[in-house]
């Protein structure tokens, strides 16, 4: 059990340097978002937003369906632990 709580806890941290990561890359794609709609405010600025709207669309739904993809195959955690808690109970039961 010790081991898979380290396991744990280093997922933690790797999930946290993620949600980091993730606020970066937000804080950048608005920028670049502003920046867009600046340089096309007076010629094709309804253009440009609109397909910076698709393409941000467009690329949730690649990552909802990437990390919906992901947790369906991730192991549950503590999954050897509690397999050895069902083996020792049926232990116990057969005695």
């Amino acid at each position: 059990m010790g081991i898979e709580l380290s396991e744990e806890k280093e997922r933690l941290g790797v999930a946290f340097l993620g949600l980091a990561a993730m606020l970066f890359g937000v804080l950048a794609l608005m920028s670049l978002t502003a920046l867009m709609i600046v340089v096309f405010w007076d010629t094709y600025r309804l253009p440009a937003v609109t397909g910076v709207v698709i393409v941000y669309f467009l690329l949730a739904g690649w990552c909802a369906t990437r990390a919906r993809d992901i947790l369906r195959e991730a192991p549950l955690p503590f999954e050897a632990t509690l397999t050895e808690f069902k083996k020792d109970r049926n232990a116990l039961r057969a005695d």
